[in-house]
């Protein structure tokens, strides 16, 4: 009867042995989304259609905490990995819009970051709520294969292109065609992904 029962159990990766959040896993998250978010700006600057259409897509927002938060055997590590992570990435995002990159002279980043948080306030307030959602739907999804994590992650993905349609938003159609694929290749993984954890239970004889 333990056997039968422990099939229906999700397999899980590796735990780490405390389950608390390392400084290093840290460093390098806050590293990635710097990296990300400074990125995401750079290709909307491009003056090229298709990446910036890529730049202006939110899905990716969300999957970067969720992502980080597969690193985590913890709710609560998940959470916070994924709050970190998207905060660096929108550090990341407004330090590549006021750098000489840019053209912006350096005696003018002060006041700009000034204005520029304060003008983007509601995207804080985003992140700093899709940011632990996403991070604890990543933790579930590597511990229990949770269905809402796999639901969440793909459909943001699928989704996202309709509802630009929808708007009649403009755009390249191949960046949605782009994106609904990814989407759909997500959502295959997930399907197969939960349909290999939980395991049929052999009959006891």
């Amino acid at each position: 009867m333990p056997q039968d029962t422990a099939a229906l159990v999700p397999d899980r990766g590796p735990e780490q042995a405390s389950g608390e959040l390392r400084p290093r896993t840290v460093l390098l998250v806050i590293a990635a989304g710097v990296v990300f978010g400074a990125g995401d700006q750079y290709l909307g600057s491009m003056n090229v259609p298709l990446a910036t259409a890529f730049s202006l897509m939110s899905a990716p927002w969300l999957l970067l905490p969720f992502c980080f938060g597969c690193t985590q055997v913890r709710g609560h590590s998940g959470a916070v990995i994924g709050l970190v992570g998207t905060l660096a990435a929108l550090a990341g995002y407004w330090t590549m819009t006021l750098s000489p990159v840019e053209g912006v002279p350096l005696g003018q980043v002060p006041h700009g970051f000034v204005a520029l948080v304060h003008s983007d306030a509601r995207l804080l307030v985003a992140g700093g709520i899709a940011g632990p959602v996403y991070g604890l739907l990543g933790q579930r999804w590597r511990t229990r294969r949770w269905w809402v994590s796999a639901v969440l992650s793909a459909g943001a993905l699928l989704i996202e292109p309709v509802t630009r349609v929808l708007n009649l938003q403009s755009g390249p159609p191949m960046a949605y065609l782009l994106e609904l694929a990814a989407g759909a290749l997500v959502a295959a993984y997930c399907m197969a992904a939960v349909s290999r954890s939980v395991r049929p239970i052999t009959p006891s004889i």
